[in-house]
């Protein structure tokens, strides 16, 4: 007989719900690590806090869409070999 698992499926909620706590995970890493590391080493360079956090926040967004999508292609391979 097959096992019967106690682990519900996952919905649409719950996946939204772990993406909105995960992007303000993110956002609070983004945002310690500017403020603490980055805006240190440039402060010097730029002419206000609040456009070298836009800009750092903007591209550490596309770095993580990028690891994200790197990622799933690794994935697909993995899958079409396996």
């Amino acid at each position: 007989m097959a096992e019967q698992s106690n682990v519900r499926p996952r919905t649409l909620n719950d996946l939204i719900c772990a993406c909105r706590n995960i992007d303000q995970s993110i956002n609070d890493i983004i945002d310690l690590v500017s403020r603490d590391y980055v805006l240190h080493w440039i402060e010097h360079l730029v002419t206000s806090d609040t456009e070298a956090r836009a800009i750092f926040k903007r591209d550490f967004w596309v770095m993580v869409n990028n690891l994200s999508a790197r990622r799933s292609l690794v994935k697909r391979a993995l899958s079409l070999w396996g």
